[in-house]
């Protein structure tokens, strides 16, 4: 997936995408230190990651640094919500994005399963709509 599929897709199949590759990956995105990554070694990315390609994750490293945002030189360490305040990506499903780096980010691999079935119910509740 990439970020112009992102804002053409539903909830729930960014929901999928992003279930699907979580659990196949099986592993957190994350540096030497434990820091979550949007882009970590191995090939892994996180719950935002996963829905930017590779031209997305560049793209958005350049834009990042020609903002002269406050610190680093990509956007590694920012949430998908302070993406969407210094207009890098779209605010098109950002809740529910926002909820999706969440269980990758403070959830243990083992609870992945039972809150991306939490994220769906709130989904399924409208909880993420616009």
């Amino acid at each position: 997936m990439d970020l112009a599929q992102v804002e053409k897709s539903t909830q729930m199949e960014v929901l999928n995408f992003v279930r699907d590759h979580l659990l196949k990956q099986g592993h957190q995105s994350v540096d030497l230190d434990g820091h979550c990554k949007y882009r970590g070694p191995k090939g892994r990315s996180c719950g935002g990651g996963c829905l930017m390609s590779d031209a997305d994750y560049a793209r958005l490293n350049e834009m990042y640094l020609r903002t002269k945002c406050d610190q680093g030189l990509n956007i590694e360490g920012f949430s998908w919500g302070n993406l969407c305040d210094r207009d890098l990506v779209s605010r098109v499903h950002e809740k529910l994005i926002k909820a999706l780096q969440q269980v990758h980010d403070a959830g243990s691999v083992r609870e992945w399963p039972a809150a991306l079935k939490e994220v769906e119910r709130h989904i399924r509740i409208g909880e993420y709509d616009a």
